[in-house]
């Protein structure tokens, strides 16, 4: 059985995650983690709650642009197809 989430939590919680989001530059996870450790909710609930705070299209363009600033660099001085395998799924990962 699933136990009902404190939407008083979860609101402290999603406020602190999108603030965290907005201003510093710690992966989009680890806000996830830290807000439902901090608040003792859910990491899906509080999830859904800054997706619905933030919208779809600026936790995208936030991923993109944390991508630009700290991704590896794809088409470097190595091009072997291991490094751009990798680096793909790095990129993956930062943006999801």
């Amino acid at each position: 059985m699933v136990k009902p989430v404190n939407s008083s939590a979860l609101q402290q919680a999603c406020s602190w995650a999108c603030w965290t989001l907005q201003h510093t530059d710690m992966p989009k996870p680890k806000v996830l983690r830290s807000a439902a450790k901090k608040f003792a909710v859910p990491m899906a609930a509080v999830e859904r709650a800054v997706k619905t705070s933030m919208g779809e299209p600026w936790l995208q363009d936030r991923g993109r642009q944390m991508v630009m600033k700290y991704g590896p660099e794809i088409y470097g001085k190595s091009s072997s197809r291991i490094v751009v395998e990798s680096s793909l799924r790095v990129l993956k990962r930062m943006i999801d």
